[in-house]
């Protein structure tokens, strides 16, 4: 598994945040639609949520054999999402974010996996982050953006081999 550093965002405040709403919604009488909605201006409103402002880093994991990263991470991640406080957390550089996405102004939720001793276990927790500065925001909007781009890519590449290889792989959908 390789890990390269996409950006050093140098000012985030991280937030405990609660979990999202949950709404569903029926598509043609027979799909349904699960949405997330985070209420990232609520965060702000409770300060003893509130952790010391840090500098995080963005890595983006590839897999080194070709293999799903799922199955080389399969110790780290467990699909498990606590909305719990983080207890203990001295150095916020020796942990990895797996997951970011933009929930509104500023405001972003990551995924952060944390080694709970008192569970003996790694478990995903689930963070609020603000940037408070322009610059941080328009960067990290930036690489998501670019990795977006990058992954809808490589699926492209993949969908265009197995037509290559199968036929006509895929156009049906």
């Amino acid at each position: 598994m390789t890990e390269k550093i996409l950006l050093k965002l140098q000012n985030v405040t991280p937030y405990k945040i609660p979990p999202p709403e949950i709404t569903e919604e029926t598509n043609n009488q027979t799909d349904r639609i699960l949405k997330q909605r985070y209420k990232a201006l609520s965060w702000r409103d409770s300060p003893e949520n509130k952790f010391s402002a840090v500098e995080l880093v963005i890595k983006e994991i590839q897999s080194e054999n070709g293999s799903s990263l799922c199955m080389e991470m399969k110790g780290k991640l467990n699909g498990i999402t606590w909305y719990e406080p983080i207890h203990n957390i001295f150095d916020w550089r020796d942990h990895q974010f797996y997951t970011i996405n933009k929930v509104g102004p500023k405001s972003f939720v990551s995924v952060l996996d944390y080694y709970d001793a008192k569970r003996d276990r790694h478990v995903n927790i689930a963070l609020g982050l603000v940037m408070n500065t322009l610059k941080d925001e328009l960067n990290l909007n930036d690489v998501l953006v670019s990795f977006d781009k990058r992954v809808q890519n490589r699926i492209m590449r993949q969908k265009v081999n197995l037509n290559d290889q199968y036929g006509d792989y895929g156009n049906n959908q």
